[in-house]
């Protein structure tokens, strides 16, 4: 929240990364690569899921979020 306030006052400065969270399995990594195996997906999708779950509701919950 902190980081849209700060972008939309035009202070870019201010803007901080955000968290990444991976596996270090092939299609759970953040580059371009082959999908996960069927056997690492039923074993890591949860857990990726989960991880993600909470930014993914606050993302949803924004203004304009089902927007295009």
């Amino acid at each position: 929240e902190t980081n849209q306030q700060a972008a939309l006052a035009g202070r870019t400065a201010d803007v901080r990364g955000q968290p990444s969270i991976g596996f270090d399995v092939q299609g759970y990594r953040e580059q371009e690569e082959p999908g996960p195996s069927p056997e690492d997906r039923e074993i890591y999708q949860p857990l990726y899921d989960l991880l993600w779950s909470e930014r993914s509701a606050y993302y949803a919950a924004q203004p304009g979020a089902n927007l295009g």
